[in-house]
């Protein structure tokens, strides 16, 4: 469970983002566990931060990490502060 510092952060919070490795299609344990038990990053957009307000909710997901040398990791860092130069 969140402690009280994070709810209270998160209430406050005008964006919330969240960045984790999914492990085969999922989230990790620790992450399931924070998000009172969202079973995927579908159920965690719907059931979780939908159901309390959370909106829009968008995701973007990258895959291959391993794989994207520097230049791509260039390329998605870009594409990544572009994102957040343009939140609302």
């Amino acid at each position: 469970m969140a402690s009280q510092s994070a709810r209270a952060d998160s209430a406050r919070a005008e964006h919330l983002v969240l960045f984790f490795p999914l492990w085969l299609g999922d989230m990790p344990a620790l992450l399931y566990r924070w998000c009172f038990r969202a079973h995927s990053v579908k159920s965690l957009k719907r059931n979780i931060l939908g159901f309390v307000g959370v909106s829009p909710v968008n995701e973007t997901q990258i895959g291959m990490v391993e794989q994207l040398g520097e230049e791509g990791v260039a390329r998605w860092l870009k594409r990544m502060r572009k994102f957040g130069s343009q939140a609302r």
